[in-house]
């Protein structure tokens, strides 16, 4: 199975299986969900991106698929993910906090890693921009994150999120 066709094989098995597992989700839930759906769908984007790590690595995966992808796939995509995980602690900025190494983000780096699925962590720094800081707070409470502060540095004011 040539390159492409084994990555376009791979997202069809992904989106199918977030699609699966979202409509499940929601089901289990029931009428609760439709009370308040934005917190149900990042606590539901949470545990997607963990179970969409364990799938990277091969975990869970079917067996007709790893059949049809090949066990080299997999180490592939291990070896991606920690490449991208290498160049994010080396593409941002960090600091120290009550004993915590934290990373500062733009607000508009945080969304783009969010969207794509890359996002980790889940205590950080954020620089809001020209937002409007209680904007930027019930954005990132959409995400699964919540404020625990500001924090000074060199005359700049970060909002510091922590994963909910």
């Amino acid at each position: 199975m040539d390159e492409l066709s084994a990555a376009d094989l791979w997202e069809a098995y992904l989106l199918s299986t977030r699609n699966h597992y979202w409509e499940e989700r929601k089901r289990a839930v029931g009428a609760e969900y439709d009370s308040n759906k934005s917190k149900w769908d990042s606590l539901f984007t949470q545990d997607w991106i963990a179970l969409s790590e364990r799938l990277q690595a091969g975990i869970g995966v079917a067996n007709t698929i790893k059949a049809q992808l090949g066990e080299d796939f997999f180490i592939r995509n291990f070896e991606l993910e920690a490449e991208l995980n290498t160049m994010i602690s080396t593409e941002f900025e960090e600091v120290e906090i009550d004993d915590c190494t934290l990373r500062i983000y733009y607000y508009e780096d945080f969304i783009m890693l969010s969207n794509q699925g890359i996002f980790r962590d889940t205590d950080f720094l954020v620089d809001r921009g020209r937002k409007w800081t209680r904007k930027v707070v019930e954005e990132m409470r959409t995400y699964g994150y919540r404020n625990t502060g500001f924090h000074d540095i060199d005359e700049m004011r970060y909002l510091r999120f922590k994963g909910i």
